[in-house]
């Protein structure tokens, strides 16, 4: 897998996103699920699901769940 660069972004940036996307991180994704990551979801009331038993590559994972998870917040 090819190394990611992680970009930080501030509060003001993140509230544009606000019921306007879904963040889905996997259970395991060490990249995305961390105490700090989803208290800033939290802070700024960001929509996001953990997805149970994947990590970082969870379109693969648990596929059928992510393309659940998409069409019902699309719906």
């Amino acid at each position: 897998m090819m190394q990611h660069k992680i970009v930080i972004f501030e509060n003001s940036q993140l509230a544009a996103l606000q019921n306007k996307a879904l963040f889905l991180i996997g259970e395991y994704d060490r990249l995305s699920n961390y105490a700090k990551a989803i208290a800033k979801l939290d802070v700024n009331k960001l929509l996001y699901k953990i997805i149970r038993d994947a990590g970082h590559a969870i379109n693969r994972e648990q596929a059928e769940m992510i393309n659940k998870e998409i069409m019902n917040f699309l719906e």
